[in-house]
């Protein structure tokens, strides 16, 4: 078994190539870098030195769902990491129990700041608090990848939704909104974005023999990682 890869950040901050674990500890010891932890909770080193801008093409692959997404990052080596990410939920009751309690202390004698009503129109742009939830997580999970990693690209799995059948044509769902809010941030940060459909993953599976589990909530590789795991592999290349 090889040893796991560290990831790397130059003295100026830019995130370079991970290294091996046994050369983050020399660097280490020589005062060549510094530990960190990320975030996200992942380890990493910061140099101290100034170092060359060689890095390979490294892709991230996101997996989204309505309750987990899975997460990758590859190069053409190797994984570098993987993940499985829970989303918040119980956003619609949370709201309420605000809504109550602000009322709640509007009856009470006490100093308060008087009531606003002209705070509460919706602007363009618009998202249900519950996507919005969904939405800036995600997107704050890629940002803190993309501070350790040198993602040059992404690879998203395009879940679509049938709105016209399933749902009559009567309303748009917010899911669309929140998706193209991620796509066009991804575009913002990358510059490249690749769609995938489910039924090209399930090939993908295929192709590199990884099973899926049935569990979607099974703390796993193989739940919803897998996913983000062989549409990035299969972009990049990695065999």
């Amino acid at each position: 078994m090889q040893n796991p890869r560290v990831p790397v950040v130059g003295k100026e901050g830019k995130p370079r190539m991970p290294t091996k674990a046994s050369r983050a500890r020399r660097w280490i010891k020589q005062g060549k870098a510094i530990p960190k932890w990320s975030k996200l909770g992942i380890f990493y080193v910061q140099l101290t030195v100034a170092a060359g801008d060689e890095a390979q093409d490294v892709v991230l692959g996101l997996d989204p769902g309505s309750r987990f997404d899975g997460v990758a990052v590859v190069s053409k080596k190797e994984v570098l990491q993987t993940g499985m990410l829970e989303l918040p939920k119980g956003i619609a009751k949370k709201m309420e129990q605000r809504r109550r309690q602000r009322r709640f202390r509007r009856y009470r004698k006490c100093r308060r700041r008087p009531c606003r009503f002209n705070n509460r129109k919706r602007k363009g742009g618009w998202i249900a608090p519950s996507q919005k939830a969904k939405v800036d997580f995600r997107l704050k999970v890629v940002e803190e990848l993309r501070k350790i990693y040198p993602i040059s690209k992404a690879v998203v799995e395009d879940v679509r939704f049938d709105h016209y059948h399933k749902r009559g044509g009567r309303h748009f769902s917010t899911v669309e909104i929140g998706k193209t809010k991620v796509y066009n941030t991804l575009r913002a940060w990358f510059g490249e974005l690749e769609l995938v459909e489910g039924i090209e993953t399930a090939r993908l599976r295929e192709k590199y023999n990884a099973k899926k589990a049935r569990d979607k909530r099974e703390r796993s590789i193989n739940s919803h990682a897998i996913d983000a795991l062989v549409i990035a592999a299969n972009e990049i290349g990695l065999k």
